[in-house]
């Protein structure tokens, strides 16, 4: 027998339901946007190796015809000498 194996819930415990689980995903990210997110940007002087803020901009689909669709490129032929390997 596994001795890794879940044992049941105690009797007088509650289910785990869908909204716990919900309402503490959102907590775990409300911290981390609080931790990481408000964190001082560094010393390092633009250019030096660290990353910048990120600016995320959401776009709606293009009003233009679609672009055209490329054919894909033929495959690369051999161009060395036979070789001698058994078929």
């Amino acid at each position: 027998m596994n001795t890794l194996a879940l044992a049941p819930a105690p009797r007088g415990s509650a289910p785990v339901t869908l909204e716990h689980c919900l309402l503490l995903a959102a907590l775990l990210h409300l911290w981390l946007v609080v931790a990481l997110g408000s964190a001082p940007p560094g010393t390092a002087a633009p250019g030096q190796g660290v990353w910048g803020s990120i600016n995320v901009t959401l776009r709606g689909t293009a009003a233009g015809p679609p672009a055209e669709v490329q054919p894909p490129a033929p495959p690369l032929q051999p161009s060395g000498p036979a070789g001698t390997a058994p078929d």
